[in-house]
């Protein structure tokens, strides 16, 4: 209630106790005082008058398009495309032992080199070609383009993949014994993947070792995977350093006991298959032969 009203309402009960106003008088304009009033009716706006339309001279011009920018610099010459990547090769002449093809780019060049007739050998961890094809193989290298090679040319001589072969062993043993004090304190799960074994865990630790046991990284796995039959050396070389937790899976286990329990009946077969076999055979039942011997 505003000031106005009680101050109405305060007049006109003063009359009233005169006597100036009767006690219906009174009521009548107290009722009309205390009633509510009305809110204001909003007056409706008035519409916003049309703009008159533009005649065509005033319409604005169109913007110009910027022209896109040119991948042409200053000079005008086009911006270098990336350079493809290169496949680092290294060709040594063997003698009788064939042709050694080695370097980082092997894997890349693995299609091309498989197709110039070369074979992978995983104990000299090259490709090697016949004996009598450095030239030939050399000049097919240094062609390509898909992918590009990068070759050097070293002389190895006789006797080269057995000095390869000794080298890579010497690598494997000091990798191997300088993880037996390296700390890596790794904790790892060896368990079995199918007819393999799968190791798990803090393998970045011990990657060196994983490596120079020539085990495969699984990304999709999330683990090292090595050959059933290399499952006591990547155990052995794993807890040689003392820090390293290893846990092997009971499956695994199994397994390798039931491989052991096989491997006399595989060794009878291989004997009686050796006995009527050709010398060459006979001779590749007992390391890789790169090549059978010439006539």
């Amino acid at each position: 209630m505003d000031a106005d009203t009680v101050q109405a309402l305060r007049d006109a009960k003063a009359l009233f106790d005169e006597g100036i106003l009767s006690e219906q008088e009174f009521k009548e304009k107290k009722a009309e005082l205390l009633q509510p009033k009305a809110a204001p009716v909003a007056a409706k706006p008035k519409p916003k008058p049309k703009p008159a339309p533009k005649k065509k001279s005033e319409a604005k011009p169109k913007a110009e398009k910027k022209p896109k920018k040119s991948n042409a610099s200053s000079d005008g010459s086009e911006k270098e495309k990336k350079a493809p990547r290169v496949a680092e090769l290294t060709l040594q002449d063997a003698g009788e032992d064939g042709v050694l093809v080695t370097g980082s780019g092997t894997f890349r060049a693995k299609s091309l080199l498989a197709s110039l007739g070369g074979s992978w050998s995983k104990k000299l961890k090259a490709w090697v070609f016949g004996a009598g094809t450095a030239h030939a193989t050399a000049a097919a290298l240094k062609a390509s383009t898909a992918p590009s090679i990068n070759l050097t040319v070293e002389e190895g001589g006789a006797g080269a993949a057995k000095r390869r072969e000794s080298s890579l062993a010497s690598a494997k043993a000091e990798a191997l014994a300088a993880a037996a004090t390296a700390g890596a304190s790794a904790t790892l799960e060896v368990c079995k993947h199918k007819r393999a074994v799968l190791v798990k865990g803090d393998t970045k630790n011990v990657k060196p070792v994983l490596q120079a046991l020539e085990g495969s990284w699984n990304k999709g796995l999330g683990g090292w995977v090595f050959p059933m039959k290399k499952r006591e050396e990547v155990l052995a070389a794993l807890r040689q350093d003392p820090t390293n937790t290893i846990n092997e899976d009971p499956a695994l286990v199994a397994e390798a006991a039931k491989a052991v329990k096989a491997e006399p009946v595989a060794e009878k077969r291989k004997s009686v298959d050796a006995a009527d076999a050709p010398e060459a055979k006979r001779q590749s039942l007992d390391g890789e032969q790169l090549y059978p011997p010439s006539a």
